[in-house]
């Protein structure tokens, strides 16, 4: 479901399904916080290979978002076309750190 890579003071964790829904969204909630509190520094969330996002998948992600607190620890990357269209449409787009593509080695 993840893959990981860690580029200087970063864990980058590419997330591998099309779709984040109801189906997947508790188990990438708990991967991408067992994540958060192995690494000391910046998780960012690669959603490069996502398609599709639903409201299950938006609450996962704020579950971690909520979990890393006020510290700006949490950002997300790589955003295709349908996924960044639901994150404006939510206003998402204010709350989360958004990089238009994930970091490369």
């Amino acid at each position: 479901m993840i893959e990981t890579r860690e580029i200087d003071d970063m864990l980058v964790a590419r997330v591998l399904r099309r779709r984040l829904d109801a189906e997947v969204a508790p188990d990438l909630k708990a991967a991408l916080i067992d994540l958060a509190d192995a690494v000391p520094g910046r998780l960012v969330v690669d959603l490069g290979a996502v398609e599709f996002i639903d409201s299950s998948g938006l609450g996962a992600l704020v579950g971690v978002l909520k979990h890393c607190g006020a510290s700006e620890r949490l950002e997300l990357a790589g955003l295709s076309r349908p996924v960044r269209r639901v994150f404006d449409l939510t206003r998402m787009t204010g709350v989360f750190r958004i990089r238009e593509f994930a970091p490369a080695r």
